[in-house]
């Protein structure tokens, strides 16, 4: 186990394993894609079943996170669920695994659990790199993030009682995003990804990452 981790460290795209709640047993029953960029980041996991639970819906948020060894904040800016403002957990490698341990509180009860998180099939192709192709754009009416990290992308913007949220991927450069999952109307966020993926940035959205290897 190593907690020598820095914030480039966590830069890149990773799916969580497993979670474990409580100390029980490990298990997984959503798709869930953290992808981090510098210190922002985006967050998007739904059902891996459909489900018509309001505990299994999909759900989304982005931000900034601070980061102190081996402690790292998640302070969410937009967050589709409204009920965390942050998290805090702590992060450790472990074989090539990142294990984030913390606790969350749910209808006023404080709960501990642990992901397990891994490094995409993509990314780990790219971890001898010396960077990794990323954008990040922020909303300039509403709160919005474009989160972009090699062949995968989370956006997420919303504007009165308007929240939209998407999340794609891709083969490699220059062939088509496919739609894994969304939330209201992806469409807007999808024209604007074809254009930050390639460092393009209107007047809709500001430019606060840009890093091109």
């Amino acid at each position: 186990m190593t907690n020598s981790l820095d914030l480039a460290d966590l830069s890149g795209v990773w799916r969580r394993e497993s979670i474990a709640i409580s100390g029980g047993v490990a298990f997984e029953d959503s798709v869930v894609y953290w992808l981090q960029a510098g210190k922002y980041f985006a967050d998007m996991r739904w059902p891996l079943e459909p489900t018509d639970e309001a505990t299994r819906q999909p759900s989304a948020f982005a931000g900034q996170v601070q980061w102190s060894v081996p402690r790292i904040r998640f302070c969410h800016e937009i967050d589709y669920s409204k009920e965390h403002f942050e998290d805090v957990a702590c992060l450790a490698l472990v074989d090539g695994r990142l294990i984030e341990r913390g606790k969350v509180n749910v209808a006023n009860q404080e709960i501990e659990f642990e992901e397990v998180w891994v490094p995409c099939i993509v990314a780990e192709s790219i971890v001898a790199e010396t960077s990794l192709n990323m954008h990040v754009a922020r909303a300039t009416s509403g709160l919005g993030y474009i989160v972009h990290v090699h062949n995968y992308a989370i956006a997420l913007w919303e504007l009165g009682s308007d929240f939209n949220a998407a999340c794609w991927r891709r083969t490699g450069w220059g062939t088509p995003w496919e739609l894994l999952n969304s939330i209201g109307d992806a469409r807007h966020l999808s024209a604007q990804l074809k254009d930050i993926a390639v460092g393009s940035f209107n007047s809709n959205w500001q430019c606060v990452l840009q890093e091109v290897k």
